[in-house]
């Protein structure tokens, strides 16, 4: 048990070590955010993507709509 303790108060007064690990939380940080960024970024694009191919069904079915109401009026 003492050693243990006496091993991480050596581990925390390395410097070196914890330079080591201070720089991973950063790297692991700054990964997460540009996920996040990637994600969001993403996200944003399928809903336009689903807006555009929504737009133009609806022009397509109008359409169809305007050719079947002009072509019932002719019987």
């Amino acid at each position: 048990m003492q050693r243990e303790i006496s091993k991480k108060e050596q581990s925390l007064l390395n410097p070196e070590k914890v330079k080591k690990e201070t720089k991973t939380k950063e790297v692991i940080k700054e990964a997460e955010a540009i996920t996040k960024s990637d994600l969001t970024t993403q996200i944003h694009d399928l809903k336009m993507s689903i807006a555009q191919e929504l737009s133009d069904l609806a022009e397509k079915v109008a359409s169809e709509a305007k050719k079947i109401h002009c072509n019932s009026g002719s019987y």
